[in-house]
């Protein structure tokens, strides 16, 4: 009944109401300074573990050379892609970086293909280091045994805040370009 008052009150037809889109907010400065510093702890996170992993290759024995190789491809990875993340930063005036939905899967893949490294690592460390106290008789090779599994697993917690915050990012995305809301006459 009442609809059919207002049809007659407004002879041209439905009202529709449009709510106006939100203006883009970038995140504050604090936010990007923290995520720019956890970006550069990455890239020498992934440095230092390259160093280990290309000694550890040319100073053990056989059974800890795929491991190694494997990791420095995973260091070779996150250091890579925080340094691209970091230049298109820079490109965009330090205000916005690759898009989070993209940030969200490299992040995750990253944060569990490390720590996959960082167990086969640790178990490869086991078995070159046997003794009960877990240090090698070569003194070279004890820092490294046990450093490169050790930044391996602190480089997975450190791409899983790195994924999180980008799921965040994800949803403040989403929830920016939500359309229009349009209210009308049900037909």
């Amino acid at each position: 009944m009442e609809q059919q008052q207002q049809a007659q009150m407004n002879p041209q037809g439905p009202v529709t109401y449009m709510a106006a889109p939100q203006p883009f907010q970038h995140p504050p400065q604090s936010n990007r300074i923290i995520i720019t510093s956890v970006h550069v702890l990455v890239m020498a996170m992934s440095i230092i573990g390259m160093g280990f992993d290309f000694s550890l290759v040319r100073i053990t024995g056989g059974m800890y050379h795929v491991s190694a190789a494997v990791a420095t491809l995973l260091f070779i990875m996150a250091f890579f892609w925080s340094l691209a993340e970091l230049i298109v930063r820079g490109k965009c005036n330090w205000k916005a970086g690759i898009h989070p939905g993209v940030h969200v899967v490299v992040c995750l893949v990253l944060s569990l293909f490390a720590v996959f490294i960082g167990a086969t690592l640790a178990s490869s460390a086991a078995l070159i280091c046997p003794n009960s106290d877990g240090w090698c008789k070569d003194k070279r090779v004890s820092p490294m045994v046990v450093g490169s599994p050790v930044l391996a697993l602190l480089l997975a917690a450190v791409e899983f805040i790195l994924f999180v915050v980008a799921c965040a990012d994800t949803l403040a995305l989403i929830r920016r370009q939500r359309s229009a809301a349009i209210a009308s006459r049900p037909y």
